[in-house]
C-alpha cells in the first residue's frame, strides 16, 4: 500500500447542469501553480459528483452536459499532478447522486413506512422559497444501484493506468433500510424485515458487501492504490474500519465539529495499524463556499494540531466550475503546509505520551463532554477499550 502524503487537499467539484462552460478555463499550467502555491503532494481529483455527473468520457454514467464532449477534465487534472510529483486519488459520490436518484426512485432508501429517507425539504416550497442546506435524497448501496457503483469503479481503474486510490463519498451508516431491494434481499437470507435488529444486521452486511467488492474492483489492476469509503472513520461503528486502506477524520472546526473533536478520534485510529489523515477546509463556514477563505492563522492552527496527534493533512476545496483554480484560496494553503513541511521529520511517526486512558461510555454527548473537559485542562489522554493492556 503507498503512504499517504502529508499535505494533501481534497478538491470538491458538484456543478449543477444549469452552469454554462463547465471545465472550460482549466488550464494544467495554472492547476500546477496552485498546487506548488499551495505546497502540496496529493490533490483527491472528482470523476461523479452529487449532481449525479462525470467529468470524464463514460459510457455507464452521464458526462456533464455543458462540458465539452470528449474533454476528460478528471483525466487532465491526474496528468498535471503528476507530471509535478503530486498523488491524484480519484473522488466518487455514493450516497448522493441527484440525477440516479431523478431516474432510479427505485434505488432511494426507504424508511420502514415506505417512505424516502427525509432529505430537508418541503416538498410543498414555492419556487422561491428558502431552501436547507442539504436537500440531496439517500440512495441504498445495493442492489442495482450498487451494481451501477461498481460500473463506474471498474471504468475508472481501467481508464486511469496510475491510479493512485478511490475515495467515496457519503457512505453514511445509517441504521436500516426498506427498499423492495433491501426488503427482498432480507428474505433471501433469512431475515425478518419486521425484526429492527434483522433490518439493521442486514444493512451492516450489504455495506461491508458494497465495500469489499469496490475494494476486489480496485485491486484487480491497482493493488497498491489507497481506498477509502467517507463516513466509515467513526469511533462508535467499528465494524466498518476493516474496509478502509487508511482513514480520513473529516471536521470543519469553524462549522461543525468544533477544534476539540480531532483528538479522540485520532487516538482511537492510531490504534490501528493503519495511516489516518485529518480533514479541513479553506472554508471558513461550509463546504463549497465560494468566496470566503479562512483566516490562514486559522488555517495554519488546525493542520499543525492535526500533526501533534500523528494525524497526515487535507484541506477541503471546491474547484469554481470553469475549471480555473483559485490562487488565493492555495496562498493560504500554502502558508499552513510551509509550516507542515517544516515539522514533519518530528511528526510522522509519532506516539503517544498520554498517561490517562479514557473509556468510551458509548454516549457521544457524554463522551465529548469529558473530552473537552481534559482538553481544557490540557491534560492528554488516549482513548481505550475493553481489553487494552494498560500497563
Amino acid at each position: 500500500m503507498r503512504k499517504l502524503p502529508a499535505r494533501q487537499v481534497h478538491l470538491d467539484f458538484h456543478t449543477s447542469p444549469h452552469i454554462p462552460g463547465v471545465g472550460s478555463r482549466f488550464d494544467k499550467a495554472q492547476f500546477q501553480a496552485a498546487l506548488k502555491e499551495g505546497n502540496v503532494n496529493s490533490i483527491t481529483v472528482f470523476a461523479k459528483c452529487h449532481h449525479g455527473y462525470c467529468y470524464y468520457p463514460t459510457r455507464v454514467g452521464t458526462q456533464h452536459p455543458t462540458m465539452t464532449p470528449g474533454f476528460d477534465l478528471t483525466g487532465a487534472m491526474i496528468e498535471a499532478a503528476h507530471e509535478i510529483g503530486v498523488a491524484a486519488p480519484v473522488y466518487i459520490t455514493a450516497g448522493w447522486s441527484a440525477l440516479d436518484a431523478q431516474r432510479h426512485p427505485e434505488w432511494c432508501m426507504l424508511d420502514k413506512n415506505g417512505v424516502k429517507r427525509d432529505n430537508g425539504s418541503d416538498p410543498n416550497a414555492g419556487p422561491d422559497d428558502p431552501r436547507p442546506a442539504c436537500t440531496w435524497d439517500h440512495l441504498c448501496l445495493s442492489g442495482d444501484y450498487a451494481r451501477h457503483i461498481y460500473d463506474i469503479t471498474r471504468e475508472v481503474c481501467d481508464r486511469y493506468a496510475d491510479l493512485d486510490g478511490l475515495f467515496y463519498d457519503i457512505v453514511f451508516l445509517n441504521k436500516a433500510c426498506y427498499c423492495p431491494n433491501c426488503m427482498a434481499g432480507m428474505r433471501a437470507e433469512g431475515l425478518n424485515p419486521e425484526n429492527e435488529r434483522d433490518a439493521e444486521e442486514y444493512y451492516r452486511r450489504s455495506h461491508l458487501r458494497f465495500m469489499a467488492e469496490c475494494q476486489r474492483i480496485l485491486r484487480e489492476k491497482h493493488p497498491e492504490a489507497t481506498i477509502f469509503f467517507n463516513g466509515g472513520a467513526e469511533i462508535y461503528r467499528p465494524e466498518y474500519l476493516v474496509g478502509q486502506s487508511h482513514f480520513e477524520m473529516e471536521d470543519l472546526p469553524t462549522t461543525w465539529g468544533g477544534y476539540n473533536k480531532m483528538p479522540p478520534r485520532a487516538s482511537f485510529m492510531s490504534r490501528y495499524p493503519k495511516e489516518y489523515l485529518g480533514m479541513t477546509g479553506k472554508f471558513h463556514t461550509s463546504w463549497g463556499e465560494f468566496g470566503g477563505y479562512k483566516n490562514p492563522d486559522a488555517l495554519k492552527y488546525e493542520v499543525l494540531t492535526m500533526a501533534m496527534y500523528g494525524a497526515k493533512c487535507s484541506v477541503g476545496d471546491q474547484m469554481p466550475p470553469d475549471g480555473k483554480m483559485d490562487m488565493e484560496t492555495y496562498r493560504i494553503i500554502g502558508h499552513a503546509y510551509r509550516a507542515l513541511e517544516a515539522i514533519e521529520p518530528w511528526a510522522y511517526p509519532a506516539s503517544s505520551t498520554a498517561t490517562l486512558g479514557v473509556y468510551l461510555c458509548g454516549r457521544e454527548e457524554s463522551d465529548e463532554g469529558l473530552h473537552d473537559m481534559l482538553l481544557e485542562s490540557h491534560i492528554d489522554f488516549d482513548v481505550v477499550m475493553p481489553g487494552d493492556d494498560l500497563s
